[in-house]
C-alpha cells in the first residue's frame, strides 16, 4: 500500500497521508511518499493549489517509533538522510509558491503538528488535538516549529507544547492563532476542499508573490532555527538514552 496517495480534483492536488492502520504514523515510506508528492506538485504547472489530509482517523500520529529504531540502528548517515527529508518537506510547505492547506483530524503529534504550522491554511476538526512529544524522548521538534509555534500562539502556549507536551485542543488552537478555523469534523474535507479550490481560483503568480512576501522579513530568521532543529534532530536519534526510551515506549504500546 503506498503510504501517500495522490489525486487531482481540478487545479486542487489533493495529498493524503495513507497509513491509516498506524494513525498515518510518519515512517521513512511516508516521508519520501511527502517529499515527492509535494516537489511533483510544485512542479506541474495545472496545480494550483495543495490540500494535505490524512486517512481514517488521524491526521497524523507522529514519529512511527519502530521505524525510528530501526533508522537509528543503521547508522548516523541514516539518520542524517532521514532529518534532511523531513526538513525538506517543511521547506517544501512554507517556501513553495503554491498554497498550501491542511485539513486536521484526530490527532496531529510531532512531525504532523509541524506540518499544520506549515501549512498557509491549517483546518481543524472540532475534536481534533496536537501536542509535540519530542522533548520527553530526548528527540527534538522538526518543521520549523521551535520558530513557528512562538510567533502563531506566543512563548507561553509554545513552553506548555513543545518543553512538557501539552496537548491542546482545535479551540484552543484557533485562539491561539494555530489552526485558521474549526469545522465540524463531517464537513472538514468538504471545507478544505472548497478553500483550496477559492485559493487555486486566484491568479498563481499574484499568490506566490504574496507567499514569498508574507514570510519575507523572517525567512532567514526561520531558515537558521530550522537548521538547528536538524542538528538537535540528528543528536537525539544516535543518543543511546533517548533510543532507549522509545523502545521503552514501542514495548509498552506492543504490550497494551
Amino acid at each position: 500500500m503506498n503510504a501517500v496517495l495522490v489525486r487531482d480534483d481540478g487545479p486542487v492536488r489533493v495529498v493524503t497521508l495513507n497509513r491509516p492502520d498506524r494513525l498515518n504514523a510518519i515512517d521513512m515510506a511516508l516521508l519520501d511518499g511527502l517529499d515527492a508528492a509535494l516537489a511533483g506538485a510544485e512542479a506541474e504547472a495545472g496545480v494550483r493549489a495543495i490540500l494535505l489530509e490524512g486517512a481514517g482517523r488521524a491526521f497524523s500520529a507522529g514519529d512511527d517509533l519502530e521505524d525510528q529504531l530501526r533508522i537509528s540502528a543503521a547508522g548516523r548517515a541514516a539518520v542524517v538522510r532521514q532529518v534532511e527529508v523531513l526538513q525538506r518537506i517543511s521547506e517544501r510547505m512554507l517556501f513553495g509558491a503554491k498554497p498550501m492547506i491542511g485539513a486536521v483530524q484526530g490527532w496531529a503529534v510531532g512531525g504532523g503538528f509541524a506540518w499544520t504550522l506549515n501549512c498557509d491554511f491549517a483546518l481543524w476538526a472540532e475534536d481534533a488535538k496536537g501536542f509535540l512529544p519530542e522533548i520527553a524522548y530526548g528527540l527534538f521538534v522538526s518543521g520549523g516549529a521551535s520558530w513557528l509555534l512562538p510567533r502563531l500562539a506566543g512563548t507561553a502556549l509554545a513552553r506548555e507544547m513543545i518543553l512538557r507536551g501539552r496537548r491542546a485542543g482545535a479551540r484552543e488552537l484557533l485562539e491561539a492563532g494555530v489552526a485558521s478555523r474549526v469545522v465540524p469534523a463531517a464537513r472538514l474535507r468538504q471545507e478544505a476542499l472548497a478553500l483550496a479550490q477559492e485559493l487555486a481560483a486566484l491568479p498563481p503568480d499574484g499568490v506566490g508573490r504574496a507567499k514569498r512576501a508574507l514570510l519575507a522579513p523572517d525567512r532567514a530568521a526561520l531558515e537558521s532555527a530550522m537548521r538547528l532543529e536538524a542538528e538537535a534532530c540528528v543528536a537525539g536519534a544516535c543518543d543511546p538514552a533517548a533510543l532507549a526510551r522509545l523502545a521503552a515506549v514501542a514495548a509498552g504500546r506492543k504490550a497494551r
